[in-house]
């Protein structure tokens, strides 16, 4: 079985769109879609349309998004919800309106879904652990979108049979083990960051950039686990895609979403060339960097 994992990465997941057409035009189709935050937006939008021109409808669906129609508040209103006591800074139901004009219908569950099987992760907020909307063919799509991008304080978490769900971010941005658990044998990785000019240097000081780099330093392990998990699992080919946008090219500016876009079809297409191989980071797999925690399946299969 051939998994496509698309990882979290807020507005940079824009360079998704240009590696899903670089794969669909090499004729490499997906049996599973996995996606996560942002990813799994992208996912979810392609599962509908698993083709070339469904990349293409995913393509127009990011250079039409407007600010407000995720982040709709003013600073006043942003103030009042927060002295009100809201669960977030914004009003998610402007995002869930902005899904449903992309023609995503209310009724949609993933057992309407053909032609690939998509599985999108969340975060329990109350237990923690991970959730796979997809295992019940029940679920509807628009639930698990709108809990995958609950990424706080900025949206409330989203509530589904009584149980709150945040960005799966919250347990792992790259959710190569659940493409693992479903069967995966072949795994295309398509992986979102930021490249950070000055590396461990960038942000000494001020509380905004310690915060900054703490949550992704957070993130990052959690990535690198799973990368490490798919490394020592027998059986499990995977081809490993590193979209790394340029410095000072910020998340939060939609008008670079073009360039993004072609950035990203041209470094898959740098990635997939016969005599090209990606280097994974080897130092971020090693098992002794993980003593403070117990991943069974990882370090019995090192």
């Amino acid at each position: 079985m051939r998994a496509f994992v698309l990882g979290a990465g807020g507005n940079l997941g824009a360079m998704q769109v240009g590696a899903l057409r670089s794969l669909l035009e090499r004729n490499i189709y997906p049996d599973l879609l996995v996606g996560c935050s942002v990813g799994g937006l992208n996912a979810a939008f392609l599962a509908q349309n698993l083709s070339l021109e469904g990349v293409e409808r995913l393509k127009q669906m990011w250079l039409t998004v407007r600010w407000s129609d995720v982040y709709p508040d003013s600073l006043l209103g942003k103030a009042w919800r927060l002295l009100t006591g809201k669960d977030s800074l914004f009003d998610n139901q402007n995002f869930y309106r902005f899904l449903m004009s992309k023609g995503l219908k209310p009724d949609y569950t993933f057992g309407d879904i053909q032609g690939a099987q998509l599985s999108i992760t969340a975060a329990n907020l109350k237990s923690g652990r991970l959730h796979v909307f997809g295992d019940s063919m029940q679920e509807r799509v628009i639930d698990a979108l709108m809990a995958t991008t609950a990424l706080p304080p900025f949206h409330a978490p989203w509530e589904v049979n009584g149980k709150r769900y945040i960005d799966g971010g919250a347990v792992t941005c790259l959710p190569i083990r659940v493409a693992i658990e479903r069967g995966a044998t072949e795994i295309y990785v398509l992986r979102v960051e930021q490249n950070e000019q000055g590396g461990e240097d960038v942000a000494k000081h001020g509380v905004v950039n310690v915060v900054r780099n703490s949550i992704h330093n957070m993130i990052r392990a959690h990535a690198d686990y799973d990368l490490l998990l798919a490394r020592h699992t027998p059986g499990v080919r995977m081809h490993y895609v590193q979209l790394t946008a340029p410095a000072g090219c910020s998340r939060n500016v939609l008008k670079t979403i073009p360039d993004l876009i072609q950035q990203g079809f041209q470094i898959t297409e740098a990635t997939l060339q016969p005599s090209f191989k990606m280097p994974i980071p080897k130092k971020a797999f090693s098992v002794e960097s993980w003593p403070q925690l117990h991943y069974e399946n990882a370090l019995q299969s090192a």
